[in-house]
């Protein structure tokens, strides 16, 4: 009995697939990583621009509570109005340095872009307390305002600028920035797209390729089986029936059923017996 014919069949191209898949999870992860840092900086500008709002809130309170102290439409003492700055102060320390309070817990920017802003906050922020403080205990010493008063609405309004400069600029940066992380994470997106989109198509043209490669093999195979078992050959001129019921010379039946040729020639034997003188 004949032996199985050998069949290399094509490999899968592993290396190549999974340097698609490689590149399509590194830009996920990279898609999914630009979309976290805008979260976190929506959180981050979000954050700080609550707390200069915060600590606006109670800078105006405690400027309003010492307004009405020295006209004589509430009464107080200094602590009244200063709880209300020391709170602010400290909302502008935590912006600078971090801290906690019932609220939560502070973390400091990174940005070094709008710290210089922060820390020159916190200095009006200082002065005015301080021109608060000076002013209120010359209205306790002497029952009316004294000369701190011109000093103390320009720290209250260079105070007010810094903290609406600041407010303005952090939503600039925030607007900024943001439209930056949505132009990549578009473009992520578009390569995300593509790398699938290649993926497949890749995917499939090794599908068709393997298709048409194993169709040629299986009609190969048929002939190849067609050469098996008993064939009716004539005992006298060598012909063979083929399936239809025709007698086919064997030259032509084995090119028909195979992938071999045949070229003419003599043996030794039918060379001296056709042409004894011929050597």
């Amino acid at each position: 009995m004949n032996p199985e014919p050998s069949v290399a069949v094509k490999r899968f191209p592993v290396e190549r697939f999974l340097a698609v898949l490689a590149a399509a999870v590194l830009l996920t992860g990279t898609v999914g990583y630009s979309f976290r840092v805008a979260d976190r900086l929506h959180e981050d500008h979000l954050a700080l621009l609550e707390t200069v709002l915060e600590i606006r809130l109670e800078a105006t309170i405690a400027n309003l509570f010492l307004e009405e102290m020295l006209i004589g439409n509430r009464s107080g003492e200094a602590k009244d109005v200063m709880g209300h700055l020391d709170r602010a102060a400290w909302y502008a320390g935590a912006m600078l340095a971090g801290g906690i309070n019932p609220d939560g817990r502070m973390i400091p920017p990174a940005d070094p872009v709008i710290r210089p802003d922060i820390e020159y906050l916190a200095v009006r922020l200082d002065h005015f307390r301080g021109l608060a403080r000076e002013r209120f205990a010359s209205f306790a010493r002497n029952g009316r305002d004294g000369s701190e008063d011109q000093a103390y609405h320009a720290a209250l309004a260079q105070f007010a600028g810094a903290s609406d400069r600041f407010q303005n600029k952090l939503r600039h940066e925030f607007q900024k920035r943001q439209s930056l992380f949505r132009f990549f994470q578009v473009f992520l997106g578009v390569l995300l797209g593509a790398s699938a989109a290649f993926c497949g198509w890749f995917l499939y043209r090794f599908e068709r390729q393997r298709d048409a490669y194993l169709a040629g093999l299986k009609a190969r195979l048929c002939r190849i089986k067609g050469l098996r078992g008993i064939l009716p050959i004539c005992s006298s001129c060598k012909r063979i029936r083929d399936t239809d019921g025709r007698w086919k010379p064997v030259e032509n039946y084995i090119r028909h059923h195979s992938e071999a040729d045949f070229s003419h020639s003599l043996c030794p034997a039918c060379t001296q017996k056709l042409y004894p003188g011929f050597r």
